[in-house]
């Protein structure tokens, strides 16, 4: 395996999943996002979040007794899966993995501070990695159930509250934060038609966005759209409509469609 370094500094882990494999060839169509890793303090309480809380399955643990860590590696499976049973081989061809680190003794050190959740800005902290998100059969159900069945769970959004009311974000032992959404909590925003539902915004040849952005915030309450359809076609988000703004595309698209 390899870490390569993203622009911000995040890391990202390159590892093989062996499948219809050749030789010195790379297939990047084949690619997938097979995992992503925090590290936590309390091993034994964020398993018990992930699994009794958000309905995870352990799929395999990994003990490294020379460097004293222990990866621990979940995700969603069948109601009859076996936890703690899956190969590493086949655990590399899925997607959407999650990787605990527990590094040992933090749990048992008052003086550990724990770690970073990415979203505090406390003592001068900027704020980087924001969250990961769940797509479930109905959000508002779950989190009704998370709230009388696990009172103790802290929120950063609940359902209901916030602008968009359609999306909760919950957050872990270590205050990381947990998107939680139903499957179709978005078809009317990628569905609606230009003539009926949609808005028109005026943009300024200068935009840099702040328009966009102050226009939608008043007509929805958001400031952001992340995807855009025209007639049918996928323009993309706030960006890609600047884009197409600045090259005078984007009027003619809207005239065609009206």
């Amino acid at each position: 395996l390899a870490h390569v370094d993203h622009p911000d500094g995040y890391w990202i882990e390159l590892i093989e999943h062996g499948v219809n494999k050749v030789e010195n060839k790379t297939d990047l169509s084949s690619y997938k996002l097979n995992h992503t890793m925090i590290r936590v303090k309390d091993p034994k309480a964020s398993l018990k979040f992930y699994r009794e809380v958000l309905g995870f399955k352990l799929f395999h643990t990994k003990v490294f007794e020379d460097a004293k860590f222990t990866l621990y590696f979940l995700g969603y499976e069948s109601p009859d899966f076996k936890e703690d049973s899956l190969d590493v081989s086949t655990q590399a061809t899925k997607q959407s993995v999650l990787e605990l680190t527990h590094n040992w003794g933090t749990e048992n050190d008052d003086s550990f501070p724990g770690y970073h959740d990415g979203n505090s800005t406390e003592n001068g902290a900027v704020a980087g990695y924001g969250h990961f998100g769940i797509a479930c059969d109905n959000a508002e159900k779950l989190c009704r159930e998370i709230e009388s069945e696990f009172p103790e769970v802290e929120w950063a959004l609940k359902y209901g509250e916030g602008p968009a009311k359609i999306i909760a974000f919950v957050k872990d032992p270590d205050g990381y934060q947990v998107e939680i959404f139903s499957t179709d909590s978005f078809k009317d925003w990628t569905d609606a038609s230009l003539t009926k539902d949609a808005y028109i915004i005026e943009l300024d040849e200068e935009s840099d966005g702040d328009e966009i952005q102050q226009a939608l915030y008043e007509l929805t309450n958001q400031r952001t759209v992340p995807n855009v359809f025209i007639a049918g076609e996928h323009i993309g988000g706030n960006s890609d409509l600047q884009a197409l703004n600045s090259q005078d595309k984007l009027e003619a698209k809207i005239k065609a469609a009206l």
